[in-house]
């Protein structure tokens, strides 16, 4: 969100939204429209590549299924999908605080055409080294069910991969370069130039995510050692 934008409406700059109603009451506050009703700022933009991710954990916090185990293979011909599906649907059509006219989330956002969205944590460091003269923060999304911290679901993840074509001593120094990163040392030169989540899950109690770069992470953290992440 744009730090800027929430001081100029008059709202307070939240660790975590309490829940989808406080949302889109900031989405409402922070839209704004032309003299014919256009919407010329977007306050919640959900136009970013990540965007079925926020879906599917939506479906999850529901306590619904966003996957077939028998036939193996995505469904959303269920209650729950359709409910998390409305609910971005309103923010176009009825709450009307994005459109489809709208540039994607990151262009709306660093043009200044869009007070907040729905984009991966990384976003925020990568912001503040490509545009240092704008002000954004990170607020944490609120669980789609009232009273119910998020659940954050993830269908895949990044990942160590070696091609099946590497042989002999090149698989050896990859197998030791890639032994490399996946050591603390390794990740920490990794986070410093792209805060996010570590793959060892150990990193989380290091203080770079006490005192460092990915400090802004802790209630996502905190919600994850409550048990409301998995892949």
């Amino acid at each position: 969100m744009n730090v800027d934008h929430l001081e100029e409406a008059g709202l307070s700059v939240e660790k975590a939204f309490a829940d989808v109603d406080q949302l889109v009451d900031y989405a409402r506050k922070l839209s704004k429209y032309d003299n014919r009703g256009d919407l010329i700022r977007a306050g919640l933009s959900f136009q970013e590549s990540n965007d079925p991710m926020y879906f599917i954990s939506y479906i999850a916090d529901q306590g619904g299924k966003f996957w077939d185990n028998d036939k193996q293979v995505f469904t959303f011909q269920t209650p729950e999908a359709k409910a998390a599906l409305q609910f971005f649907y309103d923010l176009f059509f009825t709450h009307k605080v994005d459109s489809t006219g709208m540039p994607n989330s990151l262009d709306a956002l660093v043009q200044g055409l869009a007070s907040m969205a729905f984009m991966w944590p990384e976003f925020l460091p990568f912001v503040q080294i490509a545009y240092p003269e704008m002000n954004f923060r990170f607020i944490m999304k609120p669980g789609f069910v009232k009273g119910k911290e998020p659940l954050f679901s993830h269908s895949d993840t990044w990942n160590f991969v070696m091609p099946s074509y590497v042989k002999d001593e090149k698989k050896t120094a990859t197998v030791k370069f890639l032994r490399f990163l996946a050591s603390e040392e390794g990740q920490l030169l990794f986070l410093e130039q792209n805060p996010g989540l570590p793959i060892p899950r150990n990193l989380l109690d290091h203080e770079f995510f006490k005192t460092g770069r990915g400090a802004y992470l802790e209630p996502v953290i905190a919600a994850m050692r409550e048990g409301f992440y998995r892949y």
